[in-house]
């Protein structure tokens, strides 16, 4: 996984539109407009195409982070997930490239 950690701010809320920024390695690192990311209790290694539809609490939908070189943000629809629980972030770098998701 390229995400190294996630930036300090403010708590995510059940919302359609909340802003995620996390640091990625400087090498093999993150893409912008590329690497796909979303929340998960637990992350699927088997995807390899970036993309997830959301499943009511258990996960988000993925979507792409942009910026960098090192920090990057996403906008998560964190709708259906539930307040208080732990979520894993859940990323693929390669986007719809061939490499499986960590």
């Amino acid at each position: 996984n390229g995400i190294t950690n996630v930036i300090a701010g403010d708590p995510l809320r059940k919302a359609a539109d909340q802003s995620l920024t996390v640091r990625c390695a400087e090498l093999g690192g993150c893409i912008s407009s590329v690497s796909m990311v979303y929340l998960s209790t637990s992350c699927d290694t088997t995807i390899t195409q970036g993309i997830v539809a959301a499943h009511y609490e258990a996960y988000s939908s993925s979507f792409q982070l942009v910026g960098g070189p090192v920090n990057f943000t996403v906008a998560l629809n964190t709708s259906r997930l539930q307040p208080g629980r732990r979520y894993r972030i859940c990323s693929d770098l390669d986007g719809t490239g061939p490499n499986r998701t960590g």
